[in-house]
């Protein structure tokens, strides 16, 4: 009886590490592949014109802007989660906001302005203000 429990011991430990091995590398292959989709959405041409940007389905959209400075930008949160517009230069932080408040932001300069979401990470944006 000892041998059997032993047996069974070990092999539910052996399962444990693979189970938990393999839940690590496709977590780590999934973020990967956001990482990537975010540096191309961060990289590709901005959209001009646009003011309005969605904070759903835990994504910034659209992801990439350009305004002329003077421009307010609102940020509108669809999520049930609260979501963040946290600029990475530390210049202004909207603090979180639930589904269907909005945050608002004037630029006064010109410059490359990338966010975040603190809570989310993952949720990356990027406004470029031309003169």
């Amino acid at each position: 009886m000892r041998t059997n429990t032993r047996r069974w011991l070990i092999g539910g430990a052996i399962t444990v590490v693979i189970v938990t091995g393999l839940y690590f590398g496709i977590s780590g292959y999934m973020g990967y592949q956001e990482t990537a989709q975010q540096n191309a959405q961060l990289t590709a041409a901005p959209i001009t014109g646009v003011t309005q940007v969605a904070l759903s389905n835990f994504a910034v959209g659209p992801a990439n802007i350009q305004v002329p400075i003077g421009t307010t930008v609102t940020w509108t949160n669809g999520d049930d989660a609260p979501h963040s517009v946290t600029f990475n230069n530390g210049m202004a932080d909207s603090g979180l906001f639930k589904k269907g408040q909005t945050y608002q932001y004037t630029f006064t300069k010109a410059g490359t302005f990338t966010y975040h979401c603190t809570v989310h990470p993952g949720m990356v944006g990027r406004v470029v203000v031309t003169p």
